[in-house]
């Protein structure tokens, strides 16, 4: 999930191309992974720290 995470904050890969990546083949199945550890779903996250300057 920690690689998922970088992924998510350093590139524009899509949400599906990171799931495939860290071995989810079913990427609903990594949504909802990721929104059970993190609290928000992978977009969201995302979001987050693409409009924080400081990360």
């Amino acid at each position: 999930m920690e690689h998922a995470k970088h992924l998510l904050k350093e590139t524009d890969n899509s949400i599906q191309s990171i799931a495939e990546q860290i071995g989810y083949l079913n990427v609903i199945s990594f949504y909802r992974v990721f929104k059970k550890v993190q609290d928000v779903p992978p977009g969201e996250y995302r979001n987050m720290y693409r409009a924080s300057p400081d990360t």
